[in-house]
């Protein structure tokens, strides 16, 4: 049964966002702001996912009209040590969004772990996790389910200088620079390249493997 955008949305009025593709962990509304999971186990396995190092997409629904997002992940036996995926991202307009292949890290090939997506809008810090199993390998073809509503602009930040990249021991140096952004439309994709589309130079991530398989916003 397929449901529209709209509909989607008037669903979530009440909730601050939605992970639509992939399936969290679970989501409850009233605990999403409870780190790390928004209240559910962080070693919890239920629907658990294959996250290919050539990247998995992520498709969200955001009832706030402004907010801040990031993409980090931990390996199931340390899950007090978050690392990012991608550099921060800032997102403007209602509705339904996607980061397409946003990489794997391939040092973790062959154990599990858990992606957390937080977003933080007015109303503070909001969670929502993803069960996966880190493997080698392609993205696969793009989802169904990653689309973009009309109006949706995303806007890619500076790392924090003490950011840890997912895979590596060491943290990043992010040099200083301006965001890049990118305006999408549901009818029309726009990629852009690992450099532009994070704001960064393969030498400031501190991961050539990072940039090579950057997310890209469709």
């Amino acid at each position: 049964m397929k449901f529209s955008a709209s509909l989607l949305l008037a669903a979530s009025a009440s909730a601050h966002f939605t992970l639509t593709d992939p399936k969290s962990i679970g989501f409850n509304d009233d605990n999403e702001g409870d780190s790390p999971c928004g209240g559910f186990s962080v070693t919890s396995r239920d629907n658990a996912v294959e996250f290919p190092s050539g990247g998995l997409s992520f498709t969200v629904v955001s009832t706030h009209a402004a907010a801040d997002w990031t993409f980090k992940a931990a390996l199931l036996n340390n899950t007090d040590d978050f690392q990012y995926l991608i550099a921060p991202v800032s997102q403007e307009g209602l509705g339904t969004f996607c980061l397409q292949n946003i990489p794997g890290p391939s040092s973790w090939a062959g154990q599990e772990g858990v992606v957390q997506i937080a977003q933080g809008a007015t109303d503070g810090s909001l969670y929502q996790c993803v069960a996966v199993t880190f493997t080698d390998g392609n993205s696969g073809s793009k989802p169904s389910a990653c689309t973009n509503s009309s109006g949706i602009s995303v806007s890619w930040n500076d790392l924090p200088s003490d950011a840890v990249i997912a895979g590596s021991s060491s943290s990043s140096n992010s040099s200083s620079s301006s965001s890049s952004s990118t305006s999408t439309s549901s009818s029309s994709a726009a990629s852009s390249s690992p450099t532009s589309a994070a704001g960064q130079t393969v030498s400031s991530f501190g991961s050539a493997a990072l940039l090579a398989a950057a997310a890209y916003l469709l």
